[in-house]
């Protein structure tokens, strides 16, 4: 007999991990509705900053023939709506998507009438993305504007997504031609170029979903958020009156202060030459990270190479080259790729962010979404006495969450949390 719907806030909405499932249903290629809050073992949903759509995941027990009779083979959606109801929240925040599923495997018939597999789905974008190939020329828009026309026009000009976009203001008119690309792959080729209105130096915009909707902002405006909550290691959750810290039983760093590595990619230094194959003529631009550090916003003030460090002065350590053609298209305004202003730039800003990445497990809050700003409080060992809880002066304080899977079971809720850090709290030298 199949399990009762789960919903672990009946038994005590004070424990973290505690959560209610809303509704977890899916709708077959025939219209037959099936409701799989009595039979999963497992789901999974995916939010990462460097995906444009958000995915799951859901392993399923079927002992009432699901899998034949609906059936279950890759063209059915899946209707999910939970929220976490511990008190560490100040509100029940949803996570509510409707998914088309795209894929079904990890089959074993365990009895006789006993079968499970894993099924995965995607926000229904992810396989309009897949369909529809974009063939247009845009004179004269700003790029966040074709970004909105890509992720809202019909197909085949867009996605036509009805969902909540958020979209922050570029600084410079586009003229471009789209050339039979996915709505996706020409997203990503405009965001990479693309510059924020507020401040042009700051060449580091993502497009990516997570539970509000789409997203197609800087990271410098990311940065600029108050942090949500304090994540600490070592202590227990305590309530919102105790101002929203979040305990964590262990951590893993994944440090990427390769000093070689990061001045081979350009992150401390980088050459840029320019040259133009129609008129012959070349222009040459540097980078140097510790000229360029205080032009963007950081998750601290505190650069990651100390003042004594020569690793910024070497541009030819990382020396691209790019060509532009003068008058490519002589029925659009002359406006050249702006190589000079944003590869370099985009280049090491992205290798900052990842330079201090924290991954952890802890109890599932709901409000916490990839894009905020959280604290994450990191202590370091005292010699002198090793129970005293000493700050650690370097990589403790705010962080940016850049991925996070949900993971809900019958032992409840749990996240696996991302957080990055470009920055050090404390001076090196």
């Amino acid at each position: 007999m199949p399990p009762p719907p789960l919903n672990l806030s009946i038994k005590n909405p004070q424990v973290p991990g505690s959560y209610k499932l809303n509704d977890f249903h899916i709708v077959g290629a025939s219209g037959e509705k099936v409701d799989l809050s009595r039979i999963f073992l497992e789901i999974n949903i995916y939010e990462d900053i460097r995906t444009p759509t958000i995915t799951g995941d859901a392993m399923i027990s079927d002992a009432i023939g699901m899998y034949n009779n609906l059936p279950v083979y890759g063209e059915e959606q899946i209707y999910l709506d939970f929220n976490s109801e511990h008190d560490g929240t100040t509100e029940k925040v949803k996570f509510k998507r409707t998914y088309n599923t795209y894929k079904v495997s990890e089959k074993q018939q365990l009895k006789q009438d006993l079968t499970s597999y894993r099924i995965y789905f995607a926000t229904p974008e992810f396989e309009e993305n897949e369909k529809v190939r974009v063939s247009k020329a845009y004179n004269g828009l700003k790029t966040s504007d074709i970004i909105k026309l890509l992720v809202t026009e019909p197909a085949p000009r867009g996605l036509g997504s009805s969902r909540p976009l958020k979209i922050e203001p570029t600084f410079y008119a586009e003229h471009v031609i789209i050339p039979f690309w996915s709505p996706f792959e020409a997203i990503n080729w405009l965001s990479v170029r693309a510059l924020p209105e507020a401040n042009n130096s700051a060449a580091n915009f993502m497009f990516f979903e997570n539970r509000d909707g789409f997203n197609f902002v800087s990271i410098e405006s990311l940065l600029k958020q108050t942090p949500k909550f304090t994540y600490a290691h070592g202590v227990k959750n305590v309530s919102e009156k105790q101002k929203k810290v979040f305990g964590v039983e262990k951590y893993e760093v994944y440090d990427s202060q390769d000093a070689a590595s990061n001045i081979k990619d350009g992150m401390y230094a980088g050459g840029l030459l320019v040259h133009d194959i129609v008129k012959k003529s070349f222009s040459f631009k540097e980078f140097d990270y510790k000229a360029a550090f205080s032009k963007t916003k950081h998750t601290d003030k505190n650069a990651l190479l100390s003042s004594k460090s020569d690793r910024n002065s070497r541009p030819y350590s990382n020396y691209k080259y790019y060509p532009t053609h003068h008058n490519l298209f002589d029925n659009m305004a002359e406006a050249g790729n702006r190589s000079e202003h944003w590869l370099l730039q985009r280049n090491s800003l992205l290798q900052q962010l990842m330079t201090f990445r924290i991954v952890f497990r802890v109890k599932g809050n709901t409000e916490v979404k990839v894009g905020d700003m959280v604290n994450f409080r990191m202590f370091m060992q005292n010699p002198e006495n090793q129970k005293d809880h000493v700050l650690n002066k370097y990589n403790d304080g705010a962080y940016l969450v850049t991925a996070i899977r949900h993971t809900l079971n019958q032992d409840g809720y749990y996240q696996t949390i991302e957080l990055c850090k470009d920055t050090y709290k404390d001076t090196l030298a």
